[in-house]
């Protein structure tokens, strides 16, 4: 498995997959139909509140929530061989008040 780390994210309290978040800084996560990883880090660098993950439904009450309060990072268990996560399907919502850090294992 090989780590990428991305460019810092600050927050704007919208919902965005975690694809566009680490296109919008302008790097590219893999071709088109191939966004897939096998585990994913989610750590908070700076600030409060709390941030929330899941699929494009989530909101200020809906999702797994992360912040400083829970610990500071959310990370899902790697990924059975055959698996993946499509990260085309995974959103953040990070508040305006929080900047994080994206990492995916492949």
């Amino acid at each position: 498995m090989v780590i990428t780390g991305f460019q810092d994210y600050a927050g704007d309290g919208g919902v965005h997959s975690i694809v566009d978040i680490i296109k919008a800084g302008m790097q590219p996560v893999a071709p088109p139909g191939q966004n897939k990883a096998k585990w994913i880090q989610v750590s908070v660098i700076s600030g409060s509140g709390t941030g929330r993950i899941g699929d494009n439904t989530i909101s200020t009450t809906r999702g797994i929530p992360f912040g400083q309060s829970f610990g500071g990072s959310f990370s899902p268990p790697i990924a059975e061989l055959s698996n993946e996560y499509m990260l085309d399907n995974i959103y953040l919502m990070v508040p305006a008040t929080m900047v994080v850090s994206i990492g995916l294992g492949r």
